[in-house]
């Protein structure tokens, strides 16, 4: 697993061996990436990432690589924050200013214009991290909220959220969520 663009390009990402963490793969983080940078115009000198469930960290690093203003991790899993914090190290990534790795409850006081949410699949909790993510105030009227999701698994959007996008990559399905 390598950063797929920007300043960090082909540099290696630390993974788990476990089978609890389940990284994105190249394949989704590209096409997501191409997406986000061509369907959605993002510039990433003036966003801030918020990385749910955030495993490897992979989408968040990648994000700080092509440019974004800062990234903020959340991960609880003892094996998978291992490899975040090898993959966000400041000596070795250059990534300091930029990051925030939490490893228990996120409670906000950040405004995201990205979250991206890979939680564990087929959890029917989706409804409730967005009424959580709402709760805490860590979205703007401009927030684009992504959730990675197996492919069978049903969304059911509460408003003020609606849903905008979605793309199956094999397994995978990306489900892009605008906030009103």
């Amino acid at each position: 697993m390598r950063i797929i663009g920007g300043q960090h390009r082909g540099k290696k990402l630390y993974s788990p061996e476990s089978k609890t963490t389940r990284p994105t793969s190249d394949r989704v983080r590209e096409s997501l990436f191409n997406i986000l940078e061509h369907g959605y115009a993002v510039d990433w000198s003036k966003t801030s990432v918020l990385d749910l469930f955030a495993g490897t960290g992979a989408v968040g690093v990648e994000a700080l690589s092509r440019g974004a203003k800062n990234a903020t991790f959340v991960e609880q899993d003892k094996l998978a924050l291992t490899a975040l914090y090898k993959n966000t190290d400041p000596y070795q990534n250059k990534f300091i200013e930029e990051t925030n790795v939490f490893d228990t409850y996120f409670s906000g006081g950040i405004k995201f214009d990205l979250v991206y949410i890979d939680p564990p699949y087929n959890q029917e909790i989706v409804e409730k991290v967005l009424m959580y993510l709402e709760k805490i105030g860590c979205l703007s009227l401009k927030s684009l909220v992504i959730f990675e999701l197996d492919k069978t698994e049903k969304l059911l959007c509460p408003l003020p959220f609606s849903i905008h996008k979605e793309k199956v990559y094999g397994r995978t399905k990306l489900v892009f969520i605008k906030y009103k």
